[in-house]
């Protein structure tokens, strides 16, 4: 189970992104030790469910535009035989 980075509180938790450009972290923080963090001026933003669920479950963390090397992306437009790619 999760706890507060700041205060170790266990209930109302929620997972919020810190930090701006390359350097963010995520943390664990609860709504008191948000606002204080807020008010002392603290870049927090929270992070959407499905992050929140993937930590919760453990997943190893890995950015969302990364692909294997094997894999090559293939941009196609409309066919030809698309009666509205004419």
């Amino acid at each position: 189970m999760q706890c507060c980075a700041i205060c170790g509180a266990r209930q109302d938790l929620r997972l919020y992104e810190v930090g701006d450009g390359d350097n963010i972290t995520r943390r664990w923080w609860c709504p008191d030790c948000l606002f204080r963090s807020r008010r002392g001026g603290v870049a927090a933003t929270l992070c959407p469910v499905w992050i929140e669920r993937a930590a919760l479950r453990q997943l190893p963390t890995k950015p969302v535009e990364t692909r294997p090397a094997s894999v090559t992306m293939i941009r196609t437009g409309r066919r030809l035989g698309d009666s509205r790619a004419v």
